[in-house]
């Protein structure tokens, strides 16, 4: 009596604990971060970004500061540099800003030598451009904030200790732009702003809009497909509830381990939700096919049939994620580890909130009227499909092996060809207006970006003349170093700002920096140049003293070369795991083998077609090939699942099982690839072009996936027969 009294409050009471952990998921899910990854990329315990740390430490972030750009006709126009002046007046009261460096930073010498406004408010238009152009003459530093024509000009917002809370950051920005909007507003005056705060805040913005499609998109799409496969409204609402809470249980058992959602993490819960869906498909139809044929336990019996296969794939998947570990930068190795968590915690969850739903669908209403009409084909040939194409490779097998044997061998070619290469706004748009106005500045003022140099300070040394032979050693330009730390005053004019000068000189006084500015235009050409001048610099007995070149140029360039390198060999580690893995599960070294080749294919030849297309080697395209190919396992993984049922079931493996397989097998393939393209089609409507990169590329793989295992894994594993263990 007892027992079946609890027997009777088991599902009531797992329902309402479903229902708290739901709940709390949801509210935990609701305050879940965004946050940029513009330098976490590079953060690792390799030498470049070691000596990069030590500068940040030794003279503060350069990174945190807000430029506006003051674009009019001139500024020697009283009325356009009054507006800059009206904004230089304000914006210092702003909560976070310590200093202002401008045009109006600066000084001239008078007639008897004591210092002068710039913007002398008695001067006519010609007077005071005469003065501008004397002066950028004869302060380097003038031009480097006012440009050759006079019609634009630069504020640097100093902010050391910018908010790192993402409202307080929007905050800050958004009465910045109320200011500049106000000083200008019918002046003629257009103020831009833009540098790394307003970039992070304008992709954090995104990411928040994205994670929002990318979700929606991914339900969207598993539930048409699971509507298709079942035909069955009730049977689709389990299988897509079934795939929400895997996806949200395990992405928000993530937060407390400090999961955020960025430009490269963003994607997570979307592969976890299509992943989710992907398998639940695999068990409803399973399970439909059970109760339809009247079988005994018909849930137990399809989770039975379908378990041994998801849990192979999942932790084929789990490797690809577990070889980003591989990667020198933590922001790579920390999408593995959370990849592999979401993965470990989402995988049973498939199977427990599946079955909870159908046990209780079945006690309340029968879930047999849910099956009562003859299991549907899901494709619309019918049958026809399926044994064409089991036709077709039975009939091609000799030639589709040595074809595709042939892609992989040339594909792989052209993969290994490509060439790793990273610029610093990878994935941003270029017609986005702080970027536009970052090239506009570069035009105008010349490079933003610079290598850093360390050079001691001493009563001998002049370093001006060290800055100006290091300009020519380079051939870039002009680099910039104060004439000694005593004289950082006098050599921006009056009140040079303690938080600026702490940028130029060491604490303790004896080391500065020589900035030597760099255009940037990819890692690749960068190292190529920063390699050339350290041999230079080395043969220049008047740069003996002058330390290595750091800075985010360089940090960028080799720490990215290292970073992208590993890609390759995270590919190559999970191809390998999946076939060993795949070997010892079918107990047949050979069928490892072969299992490996329709994987390996659609990476390759995705590479190979970057190559020809001449697209560079990048952070989107190592991680979404790495990636996809573990999630591309899924299909080959059940196929040969079901092969090896079907051999199970005949005693022996033959070209009979493995035709009837594929011809069984071959339409939820179908399906569950439709899910997966279909869940990351929301990714080439997004904001930010590398979350597009992903979506194209990681599509692409899935599409050339299903291709090779509807085609090739089968004629491998027909041609493969003669020489594989009879029994399974």
């Amino acid at each position: 009596m007892r027992g079946t009294t609890l027997k009777r409050l088991l599902l009531p009471l797992l329902w309402v604990l479903f229902l708290v952990v739901e709940v709390v998921a949801l509210r935990a899910a609701s305050g879940m971060l965004f946050s940029d990854d513009l330098e976490s990329r590079f953060r690792g315990d390799f030498p470049a970004y070691v000596r990069y740390e030590a500068l940040l430490e030794e003279y503060g972030r350069f990174d945190t500061d807000i430029i506006a750009l003051f674009e009019a006709d001139s500024f020697a126009d009283g009325e356009s540099h009054v507006v800059m002046e009206d904004f230089l007046l304000d914006v210092q009261f702003l909560p976070h800003i310590e200093a202002v460096l401008s045009p109006f930073s600066f000084t001239v010498a008078g007639a008897d030598g004591s210092p002068q406004q710039l913007f002398a408010p008695d001067l006519s238009p010609e007077d005071l451009t005469e003065r501008l152009h004397a002066a950028r003459a004869a302060q380097g530093g003038l031009s480097r904030v006012l440009s050759e024509d006079l019609g634009a000009a630069q504020v640097l917002v100093v902010i050391p200790d910018m908010p790192t809370e993402t409202g307080a950051r929007a905050d800050l920005l958004a009465q910045m732009r109320a200011l500049a909007a106000e000083v200008s507003d019918g002046t003629g005056v257009t103020v831009t702003l833009t540098g790394y705060p307003v970039i992070r805040a304008s992709v954090t913005q995104r990411l928040d809009a994205d994670t929002a499609l990318l979700n929606s998109l991914g339900v969207v799409a598993g539930l048409a497909v699971a509507l298709i496969a079942l035909r069955s409204v009730a049977l689709a609402l389990v299988i897509a509830f079934t795939a929400h809470t895997a996806r949200l249980w395990s992405i928000t058992a993530l937060l407390p381990l400090g999961y955020d959602i960025n430009a490269v993490t963003i994607t997570l819960p979307t592969l976890i939700l299509v992943m989710s869906f992907s398998e639940a498909i695999h068990l409803g139809i399973a399970t439909r096919r059970a109760y339809a044929d009247g079988q005994p336990r018909p849930l137990r019996r399809a989770v039975a049939s379908v378990w041994p296969a998801a849990l192979l794939a999942s932790v084929v998947t789990a490797g690809a994620f577990a070889a980003l570990l591989l990667s020198s930068s933590a922001l790579v190795s920390g999408l593995a580890v959370f990849g592999v968590l979401a993965i470990v915690i989402s995988t049973p969850l498939i199977f427990a909130v599946f079955a909870l739903q159908v046990v209780t669908l079945d006690r309340l209403v029968g879930f047999q009227r849910f099956v009562r009409q003859p299991t549907p084909t899901p494709t619309p040939s019918g049958a026809r499909g399926p044994a064409l194409l089991a036709a077709v490779v039975q009939r091609g097998k000799g030639a589709i092996t040595l074809v595709g044997l042939g892609l992989v061998a040339l594909s792989t070619a052209g993969y290994l060809m490509l060439q790793p290469n990273y610029g610093l706004f990878e994935g941003l748009r270029d017609g986005d207006p702080e970027i536009e106005a970052l090239h506009r500045i570069e035009v105008q003022f010349g490079p933003l970006t610079s290598l850093e140099f360390e050079h001691p300070v001493s009563a001998d040394v002049d370093l001006a003349a060290v800055a100006r032979t290091l300009g020519e050693v380079s051939g870039w330009g002009d680099a910039f170093a104060l004439p000694a730390p005593r004289d950082a005053a006098r050599a921006l004019g009056d009140g040079l700002p303690q938080v600026l000068r702490n940028r130029l000189v060491s604490d303790d006084g004896t080391r500065t920096l020589i900035s030597l500015p760099y255009a940037y235009d990819g890692s690749a050409l960068a190292r190529r140049d920063i390699t050339a001048l350290e041999a230079r610099i080395a043969q220049e007995p008047a740069l003996a003293d002058l330390g290595p070149a750091t800075g985010v140029v360089h940090v960028s360039s080799f720490a990215s070369e290292r970073i992208l390198n590993a890609f390759s060999l995270c590919f190559a580690l999970a191809a390998a795991a999946s076939g060993v893995l795949i070997a010892i599960w079918l107990r047949s070294p050979l069928l490892g083998l072969v299992s490996m080749l329709p994987n390996i294919l659609p990476i390759t030849a995705v590479g190979a077609w970057m190559w020809l297309a001449g697209q560079p080697f990048s952070f989107t395209s190592g991680i979404a090939l790495t990636i996809a190919f573990g999630i591309a396992v899924d299909d080959t993984v059940h196929l040969l699942n079901r092969a090896r049922q079907e051999a199970r079931a005949d005693g022996a493996w033959s070209e009979a099982s493995i035709l009837r397989a594929l011809r069984g097998i071959a339409p939820t393939l179908v399906l569950t690839s439709a899910v997966l393209i279909g869940g990351l089609i929301g990714t080439l409507f997004s904001s930010l072009p590398s979350l597009v990169d992903f979506g194209i590329l990681t599509i692409a793989v899935f599409v050339l996936a299903l291709l090779a295992d509807l085609l090739l894994l089968p004629a491998l594993l027909l041609v493969s027969l003669p020489y594989v263990n009879r029994h399974p």
